[in-house]
């Protein structure tokens, strides 16, 4: 009988061992990856700006599955003895594509882009998007892709939809809506619906708090009413 309980007993810690073992999560191996930059060919055409005048990197990436890693990520320029290199980042060791690369002014304009396969300017570089690459273990991965200037070109050229974003210009005014109240002799504020229109068309509708409303009106030009 004693011999049935050691058994039982070792296999009970045998389980217990195989169960730890397998709901025990599975690390993840980081590395770190850093663009180079390098000036654009002259098959890339001439330009008012070079790579001095970069101050921050834009990319995405991809995991082999098509899964995004990263979406429109921003990493600053550092020049190292004359070199122009982006600050690493870190990143799980696997295979990956490198699906969008753009060179940045400190204002947010694109300067330099990687053209896409199949794009109108694909042919001035040796190796158009998506570059496939490899993340190893234990070292900085370094990719230096391939730009051409943005000048005279628009992003169609390039094969993206757009470079950047339009920003909507607006201005802002206070209002408040008060009536007088003939029992306290004084003025009180209110609630109101605001409905503005220009041209004909209602270009404001929104409804006011009973206090100090910032509205917003976009900035164009009006005919007089």
């Amino acid at each position: 009988m004693r011999s049935w309980y050691i058994f039982l007993l070792l296999a009970v810690i045998i389980y217990a061992c195989v169960d730890d073992q397998i709901n025990e999560p599975q690390s993840t191996s980081q590395t770190e990856l850093q663009f180079n930059l390098n000036a654009p060919s002259s098959e890339g055409g001439r330009s008012a700006h070079d790579i001095s005048d970069v101050r921050y990197v834009q990319f995405s990436i991809e995991s082999e599955d098509g899964t995004i890693a990263f979406t429109k990520e921003q990493l600053e320029v550092l020049e190292f003895s004359g070199e122009f290199i982006s600050e690493p980042f870190a990143l799980e060791v696997g295979d990956y594509q490198l699906t969008e690369f753009f060179l940045l002014d400190d204002e947010g304009n694109v300067l330099f882009a990687t053209p896409k396969e199949g794009s109108e300017l694909a042919k001035l570089v040796d190796d158009p998007l998506v570059i496939d690459f490899e993340a190893t273990e234990d070292e900085v991965n370094k990719l230096t892709p391939e730009v051409v200037t943005t000048e005279a070109s628009s992003a169609a050229d390039f094969g993206y939809g757009a470079f950047g974003f339009e920003v909507a210009e607006f201005f802002e005014i206070q209002l408040t809506v008060m009536v007088y109240n003939e029992d306290d002799q004084n003025y009180e504020l209110v609630e109101a619906e605001l409905n503005i229109e220009a041209d004909g068309e209602l270009i404001v509708e929104e409804s006011l708090d009973a206090a100090t409303n910032d509205v917003l009106i976009k900035d164009e030009e009006y005919e007089d009413n």
